[in-house]
């Protein structure tokens, strides 16, 4: 499908928000660069191609995928959202506005 990026930590950690917090920027700072169209992080389960939000819709992943510049292919506690998709919403100004989006700076 495409490339993916396998990041292992100790995730018993997961209660401690300055590890999580760690997580959410090493995530910004590995992306950032490659404009990637979904990324998902969590401890509930093994990555796998297809996402929450596919299952739910009943999607095919491949449709997903060519998608994914239009359609958020996916949510989780780190939420990744492709340029292309952010710049049609408003742009992260926009998006933050709207309340749906959290993030807790503290230490």
């Amino acid at each position: 499908m495409g490339g993916h990026l396998l990041f292992s930590a100790d995730f018993g950690r997961i209660g401690d928000p300055r590890f999580c917090a760690d997580a959410v920027e090493f995530l910004a700072a590995a992306l950032n660069a490659v404009n990637p169209v979904f990324a998902w992080m969590g401890v509930d389960g093994r990555a796998t191609d297809d996402t929450n939000l596919d299952c739910v819709l009943n999607r095919r992943v491949r449709s997903s995928v060519r998608e994914a510049r239009n359609l958020l292919r996916g949510y989780s506690w780190t939420t990744v959202c492709p340029e292309d998709l952010s710049r049609k919403l408003g742009g992260p100004t926009a998006l933050t506005a709207t309340g749906a989006f959290h993030r807790d700076d503290a230490p």
